[in-house]
């Protein structure tokens, strides 16, 4: 299963409680293959919240999850994480919160709903996974001096500097020594997943409510506030959020074949212009990205052939109805 929304919306900070989301004849439909698998092209509410609730009915559900890694920039610093940490820590019980966000936090939670270290695993360029008898190959993101656009970075290091200054409470410090470990902790279980900085990481995330509680009335959180709730940044957040999704397709063994399929997340224009060299000529299934929008439309597009377009959209297309490019392909 690569992605999974929900029948309903919801706020996220609900899973569990109310209407499902998830229709049950589809847990029943897959539960008689042997294993199951969940891909996570990124971390947005129409393509997670319902494999939350599916492993809330069934944690065993899936044998493997797979997620993006959080990429990092030229100064390997994880600009999306440290954007959730900011999300979490000072807009958590505001308006204008965005748990999708901060959902990558999570990761190290052990709440029903989430994965665990046996089952999960962070992918990036490069990396490898097998499903059935088919090799995928992970093409984005990049996890090093990943290509950041530069009003998302302005608006992460503005946040950084509001809590960066020696004349601050000693709080101020406190947390950024907790993010700096937490960010560590969490690269560190992409780059190998190790039951010790799974545990340390867990420790970090218990600490969330204290952090929460003690930064809320200091002198830079309204600052912090305002940078999160600037309209520019949630654009800017979700257009890097969509870009770092995980695009993969199959490893070709000789030539093209049936198993020739590219999935790509929301990917962006941009996305694709990273790893034009490494994309097929022709796809048996091409995934097009962004439910088919105008906003993912890519001119390379135009030179790959395609048996079968796969387009995500539907009556209700907040990100718009699918682009004419797409319908004469």
């Amino acid at each position: 299963m690569a992605d999974c929304g929900g029948l309903t919306g919801g706020p996220l900070d609900e899973w569990g409680q109310g209407a499902s989301r998830v229709a049950p004849s589809l847990l029943e439909r897959y539960r008689r293959i042997e294993k199951r698998t969940f891909l996570l092209s990124h971390y947005h509410r129409d393509r997670f919240s319902a494999m939350q609730d599916i492993l809330l009915e069934d944690k065993n559900y899936f044998s493997a999850v797979f997620c993006p890694a959080s990429p990092c920039d030229r100064r390997g610093h994880p600009l999306l994480l440290e954007y959730g940490i900011f999300m979490e820590v000072f807009l958590k019980d505001g308006p204008g919160y965005d748990a999708a966000a901060a959902a990558l936090l999570y990761l190290f939670s052990e709440a029903p709903g989430y994965p665990s270290l046996e089952s999960l695993r962070l992918l990036r360029a490069g990396d490898t996974f097998s499903v059935g008898n088919v090799l995928y190959e992970a093409l984005w993101p990049e996890q090093k001096k990943y290509p950041f656009g530069e009003l998302f970075a302005a608006a992460v290091e503005e946040m950084n500097v509001c809590v960066s200054s020696p004349f601050l409470p000693p709080e101020a410090a406190r947390f950024r020594q907790w993010k700096e470990e937490f960010c560590r902790e969490w690269l560190k279980c992409g780059e190998a997943p190790s039951k010790d900085a799974w545990e340390r990481g867990k420790e970090l995330l218990a600490q969330l409510p204290v952090l929460r509680e003690e930064l809320s009335s200091m002198p830079f959180a309204p600052d912090i506030r305002e940078i999160l709730n600037r309209p520019v940044t949630r654009s800017a957040y979700r257009w890097e959020a969509d870009g770092a999704s995980l695009v993969f397709h199959n490893r070709r063994v000789m030539e093209a074949s049936l198993d020739d399929i590219i999935m790509t997340g929301d990917a962006t224009p941009e996305t694709f212009d990273q790893i034009a060299e490494e994309l097929y000529d022709a796809y048996y299934i091409f995934k097009a990205p962004h439910h088919g929008t105008a906003s993912s439309w890519s001119h390379l597009f135009k030179d790959i052939l395609k048996s079968h377009i796969l387009i995500s959209n539907g009556d209700y297309h907040a990100a718009g109805g699918v682009c004419m490019e797409w319908a004469e392909d």
